[in-house]
């Protein structure tokens, strides 16, 4: 009847679970007093954050960390950063030069080779070929690919000039002299300001200069 108590468990607590009684407190006690209504409970407010709303801030770029244990990238694995390629064929080269870039000397070589076998009338593909060896100590197997530049563009003047300097190194001035000349000669058909093919930006004018040194004028 209205007005009568009830008791229960601590555990059994919860006025949800006794729509007919008022909850009151008694000192340390709970108890529930009847009545003739049930109480309304009024349900828990729906939230329309989603639950991953708090940790957004950390996706914003100034707030990005890194991985505590990056990806283990294996030796071979392709250069972040890739200029692009104009064709297929052309795709070892690239990556032959962005493994040099990175100093992955190497892997450059094995893409250059992969590059030689695409096409091997590429003389651009032989020099860098060779100016990797010439980077890893190499200067035979540097002169051997040199020499293939030439043989498949003669005028190529980078390749004189390489060579003028690894004959130098060798000690064989007389072959040094003639690479030195030669790059001299198709070097005074050109303007000053013309960047020299396969040179990274330097002026025909800058090369000139290099050559002259190099050969002690």
């Amino acid at each position: 009847m209205d007005g009568g108590v009830l008791l229960v468990n601590p555990a059994e607590a919860s006025a949800s679970l006794f729509p007919m009684f008022t909850q009151e407190n008694l000192g340390d006690i709970i108890v529930y007093r009847k009545t003739s209504q049930p109480i309304r409970i009024e349900p828990r407010p729906a939230y329309n954050t989603p639950i991953a709303a708090p940790i957004a801030p950390l996706l914003e770029p100034e707030f990005v960390a890194v991985p505590l244990q990056a990806p283990i990238a294996p030796a071979a694995s392709v250069p972040s950063v890739l200029p692009t390629a104009e064709s297929p064929r052309e795709i070892p080269l690239v990556l032959a030069r962005a493994y040099a870039d990175q100093g992955r000397l190497e892997e450059a070589l094995a893409s250059c080779r992969d590059a030689i076998a695409v096409d091997r009338t590429d003389p651009t593909a032989h020099f860098l070929y060779a100016a990797i060896c010439h980077e890893l100590d190499r200067p035979e197997e540097a002169i051997a690919a040199l020499g293939k530049v030439l043989y498949l563009d003669q005028d190529f003047v980078l390749a004189h000039h390489a060579l003028g300097g690894l004959y130098k190194q060798l000690g064989k001035q007389k072959e040094s002299g003639r690479h030195l000349a030669v790059a001299l000669d198709l070097l005074s058909a050109k303007s000053r300001d013309e960047i020299v093919p396969e040179s990274d930006g330097m002026t025909c004018g800058r090369l000139v200069e290099s050559v002259r040194a190099m050969a002690g004028e």
